[in-house]
């Protein structure tokens, strides 16, 4: 197979993904070519052309949680998007489409069906999204990352666990070897627009912890929060950092002993790769409440703590680390 169609997109949980495995099939040989189509509102759009992939753009957004003019303009953008689908698959004949799932693969799925060419899925959560769920029976393999997954898609479903597809960054990165009697090295991130909930309990659990232990931190606050967060941990630098974004993040998790951030499938593929303990606390409002799935299977493991993110304080926060680092 010479030529490869991968759609997703909407969040960077769907795009890296799909970006991991579009690299990883034009490095396996000449004359092989990929094209990535997604929604020209998502973050696809930026990504994926930055990556240096094809990238062709469908006037298509999501439809969970819309009202009736929402749902109906939804239907009449997804004919469009699957007239403009139906044209790349025309045009590129590839010999299979590759999905990561998400409303921006829905057009070029049915588009698929339609065309009759294979479908290859990749599920990145514990618990199937809509999409997914939709197409597993139809496609020729569903590519997941936990085993409960196959448990939610259809019994003629064929699945195979495989993890998820790590960024390049990621591939053969090892953590940085730690003296025992270091401090340390704790690394908070909630995204790159941060989390209220980890700011607020990292900025009342550092000042506690540091009466304990010797430790450094890095902490991810996103730009809404960086000031007033800074201000309130100014008097344990320079042994704690904060920014308000952090763009070297496969070295910054090298570097750490302990993580606190949320528990999504991306996040916690490259935890595992890096055999990185971590305190997760799960978005609260993610679909189906996936993040806390895909936690618990990491508590389950021994390779977390779970805290509700309605029961994270600070207090909570500097209790669990110190039982942890005791």
């Amino acid at each position: 197979m010479r030529r490869l169609l991968v759609t997703g997109g909407g969040t960077g949980g769907h795009i890296y993904p799909a970006l991991a495995v579009a690299r990883a099939f034009l490095a396996g040989g000449a004359g092989r070519r990929v094209r990535f189509v997604g929604s020209r509102r998502g973050l696809e759009a930026q990504l994926v052309p930055a990556a240096d992939v094809p990238f062709s753009a469908l006037p298509i957004h999501g439809w969970r949680g819309k009202g009736p003019l929402q749902r109906l303009r939804f239907l009449a953008e997804l004919g469009v998007a699957l007239l403009g689908a139906l044209g790349i698959l025309l045009r590129e004949r590839p010999g299979a489409v590759f999905a990561t799932g998400s409303f921006a693969s829905l057009p070029v799925l049915l588009a698929a069906r339609l065309a009759r060419r294979p479908i290859f899925l990749q599920e990145q959560n514990s618990v199937p999204g809509r999409v997914i769920r939709l197409f597993a029976g139809r496609a020729r393999a569903v590519f997941i990352a936990y085993e409960e997954a196959a448990q939610q898609l259809p019994a003629r479903a064929r699945t195979l666990l495989t993890g998820n597809p790590l960024r390049e960054e990621f591939v053969g990165l090892r953590r940085l070897p730690r003296a025992a009697d270091a401090p340390r090295r704790l690394l908070v991130f909630g995204g790159s627009r941060g989390a209220h909930s980890l700011n607020a309990a990292t900025a009342e659990a550092l000042p506690l912890l540091a009466r304990e232990f010797a430790l450094e931190a890095v902490l991810q606050t996103g730009p809404a929060e960086h000031a007033a967060v800074a201000a309130a941990l100014a008097p344990l630098a320079p042994a704690v950092t904060v920014a308000a974004y952090l763009d070297d993040m496969p070295a910054r998790l090298a570097a750490a002993d302990w993580v606190l951030c949320r528990a999504g499938a991306m996040t916690l593929a490259e935890l595992t790769a890096l055999g990185l303990p971590a305190v997760l606390v799960p978005f609260p409002h993610a679909v189906d409440d996936h993040q806390t799935a895909n936690a618990q299977a990491l508590v389950d493991a021994g390779a977390a703590v779970l805290i509700p993110d309605a029961e994270l304080t600070g207090a909570r926060l500097a209790e669990t680390l110190a039982g942890l680092w005791r």
